[in-house]
């Protein structure tokens, strides 16, 4: 087989169509090798871009191909798996085997009801495929794959080794770390990941939140993507731990889409000042900003979606008491946004001093701006 497939790369170039290519290495055009010479050009990046690539994929295969898949198959989920086929086919199929004269009856399909729908949800990004065929025995394996591609769920991917479980431990570098993730951080509780994106000149910082839970997963690069400021190269790295994500979503009250959705003020009632005072300064890292004023000065802002209102406000007060200053009111700006300011230099050194005698490991590119002189 191997001094078959070699002969691919040589009569590629002078075959136009991939039936033409199958019999011209010396195979029969059947199923089985329509399907192996298909996945070998693919796996071994050979072109192939003068076939033909239609959108309707089942009109190039042939009514002989189709045929010997039929009877090979004990479902229409087997059947489009055997063609290389998706869930849109579906009506296609019906009509083939109609136009064919074959016995759609065969497959015996039985509608899905909304419990075995649910069910799927549920089990399906994480059930082994022998823990699926327990739960539906009487359905396929190619027909359970068809309608979770159908409903785009998605399996969860294997945890990578790391520690999430710090995150829940409640001290400051945990309480840091939480304030960084409501403001760069994204939850996909079906999926059971936590995502971080930053700006790419902030990369290092990711490696340092590797560092403290412990994790080998890497730290992907992204170029020219779009944001509220402009075009820019992101950084990202991805966790998987369904379990314990959702532990922390419940303890933060963390939601999906949580620009728009923020957590209720009561989830910070559990902590004590400085366990709040190390959260606001992680989300001063993701969405706050360090820099000069108009006069001069340095001003510590925060910008958020006008639904983050009441959790700056709450931030006022804690800031307030754990200084025993008044700072401006948080507010709705001209932008119709949330945004408080801490711009008096009392409440600016003690909010670096505290990350000095904390060691929190905040982004220095912001913090070093501070200067006591």
């Amino acid at each position: 087989m191997k001094e078959i497939f070699s002969k691919i790369s040589e009569q590629i170039m002078h075959s136009p169509n991939l039936k033409h290519l199958i019999l011209a290495i010396g195979l029969k055009y059947n199923t089985s090798n329509y399907i192996k010479v298909s996945n070998y050009i693919k796996n071994n990046n050979i072109n192939d871009s003068h076939f033909p690539h239609p959108k309707d994929k089942l009109k190039y295969i042939s009514n002989e191909v189709f045929t010997e898949a039929y009877h090979k198959s004990k479902s229409l989920g087997e059947l489009l798996s055997q063609l290389g086929l998706n869930h849109s086919y579906y009506k296609k199929l019906h009509k083939k085997i109609f136009d064919l004269k074959l016995d759609v009856s065969k497959f015996q399909f039985v509608k899905w009801s909304e419990a075995e729908i649910e069910c799927l949800k549920e089990n399906y990004p994480t059930k082994t495929e022998d823990e699926l065929k327990i739960l539906f025995p009487n359905r396929t394996i190619e027909g359970l794959q068809t309608y979770a591609s159908y409903y785009k769920i998605k399996k969860t991917k294997k945890n990578v080794s790391s520690n999430l479980q710090i995150l829940l431990n409640n001290n400051l570098e945990s309480l840091y770390w939480i304030g960084f993730i409501m403001a760069d951080g994204t939850i996909d509780l079906k999926r059971g990941r936590l995502k971080i994106s930053v700006d790419k000149k902030d990369a290092a910082h990711l490696f340092k939140f590797k560092s403290y839970i412990e994790c080998k997963n890497s730290v992907k690069n992204y170029c020219q993507s779009k944001n509220a400021y402009g075009i820019s190269d992101l950084s990202e790295i991805s966790l998987y731990n369904k379990n314990v994500i959702e532990k922390i979503s419940d303890k933060f009250n963390l939601k999906p889409k949580k620009t728009y959705n923020p957590p209720d003020c009561k989830i910070f009632e559990q902590f004590e000042i400085n366990q709040i005072l190390s959260l606001i300064i992680g989300y001063i890292d993701g969405d706050g900003c360090i820099y000069k004023n108009k006069n001069g000065n340095i001003d510590i802002k925060i910008v958020s979606h006008e639904s983050w209102i009441f959790v700056f406000e709450f931030w006022q007060k804690c800031i307030e008491k754990k200084f025993k200053t008044k700072i401006p009111f948080a507010k709705i700006n001209s932008s119709k946004l949330s945004q408080i300011n801490f711009s008096k230099k009392q409440i600016i050194f003690e909010l670096k001093k505290f990350v000095e005698e904390n060691n929190l490991p905040v982004l220095e590119r912001k913090w070093n701006k501070i200067s006591y002189s």
